[in-house]
């Protein structure tokens, strides 16, 4: 993948059904946050986005069960662009990290 790129295409493939349980999983996530205000979620967030923006994938809480949720339901998976998604990582990370820096002011 060229890192040098703003929103990098890359040769990689991903399936889009994982990613899209990854988005639901962190909307889940947000939303908890905006109710509970607990710092653990943010900091959850944080090292999702971060496994997941440096392809890590592997070893990413949300991509794990959202695999295992698409073997379990059968689902074919469908191979998209990685590039876009580590993009959109990245950015997670950015906003998780400013969320924790506002919260520790």
């Amino acid at each position: 993948m060229n890192s040098y790129t703003l929103c990098p295409i890359s040769d990689k493939r991903i399936n889009e059904n994982v990613a899209r349980g990854n988005a639901f999983l962190t909307v889940v996530a947000l939303i908890v946050y905006l109710f509970t205000s607990n710092i653990f979620v943010p900091a959850f967030l944080l090292i999702d986005f971060l496994l997941r923006g440096f392809e890590l994938y592997q070893y990413s809480p949300f991509a794990i069960f959202s695999r295992k949720a698409n073997q379990l339901f059968s689902i074919k998976p469908k191979l998209i662009n990685d590039g876009p998604k580590v993009f959109a990582a990245r950015i997670g990370t950015f906003f998780s990290f400013s969320i924790l820096d506002i919260i520790r002011v």
